[in-house]
């Protein structure tokens, strides 16, 4: 089985990476900032980086999206555009991104993804473990905190190992579409978390408690069709049997 590498450090490229270990590959994550990983973990980009180590013929994920540590334009513009180019040595090349939308970000990723001849599949936001919002309340809540949300948009949340597995499926070429089930707002996904961890969700003192861009996609996903292969890529998680599998201790009954 060829080795895989893995461009990016959210929870996608992480799901990614833990289903192909699982499977048997070698796996490598590349990512700015160190991530702990089922494999090993290289840093990228790094000065003067050629990808020389990338092995010759390996499978190729790019999941990269922005953050605090990747720029909009390095993470979906023309860094990605390069990053791309510069994997001739590889094998199969699978890109990952944002589920279609009117909003100026994915726009970037639109103009990159015109250029890419190869498969992509563009999913909704992922739940998943150890990420800067659903899986920072699963946290927050599980200690007793509190969870600020405010009023947000309903989209279809798709569990991250489930994208996982759509991507290490050999999709061929093309744009491929994956949401969840079910309409949820973040709201919603706060209240059944809270019902089972504790603590509580309360209205954010300003704004909806999300970063503006993560916001600004909500907007653009709000009521988006529901978009999923079933009879290629089996079925789905649901949120309460994603939430139902979380570790952690139940919410004991009052009384």
């Amino acid at each position: 089985m060829a080795p895989l590498v893995v461009f990016g450090g959210g929870l996608l490229a992480l799901a990614v990476a833990r289903a192909a270990a699982a499977r048997g590959q070698a796996v490598t994550v590349a990512s700015p900032s160190p991530r702990v990983v089922s494999g090993w973990w290289r840093q990228f980009p790094a000065a003067g980086d050629t990808l020389a180590w990338v092995p010759g013929g390996a499978d190729v994920v790019v999941a990269v999206g922005p953050s605090r540590a990747v720029p909009l334009d390095r993470a979906w513009g023309e860094g990605l555009t390069a990053l791309l180019s510069r994997l001739d040595r590889a094998g199969r090349v699978t890109l990952a991104g944002p589920l279609p939308g009117r909003e100026p970000s994915i726009e970037v990723f639109d103009r990159a993804l015109a250029r890419w001849g190869g498969p992509c599949l563009r999913v909704a936001p992922v739940l998943g473990q150890g990420d800067t919002s659903v899986g920072q309340w699963v946290t927050t809540l599980r200690s007793g905190g509190v969870v600020r949300v405010g009023e947000a948009p309903a989209v279809r949340w798709l569990a991250a190992d489930d994208a996982a597995r759509v991507v290490l499926g050999d999709l061929p070429p093309g744009e491929h579409l994956a949401t969840g089930c079910e309409l949820w707002t973040p709201g919603e996904v706060a209240e059944r978390l809270s019902s089972r961890f504790g603590g509580r969700r309360a209205r954010p003192l300003l704004g909806v408690g999300l970063p503006r861009d993560a916001k600004a996609r909500l907007v653009a996903w709000a009521g988006h069709p529901d978009q999923w292969d079933e009879a290629r890529w089996g079925p789905r998680t649901s949120l309460a049997s994603w939430i139902e599998r979380l570790p952690g201790p139940r919410r004991r009954a009052a009384g």
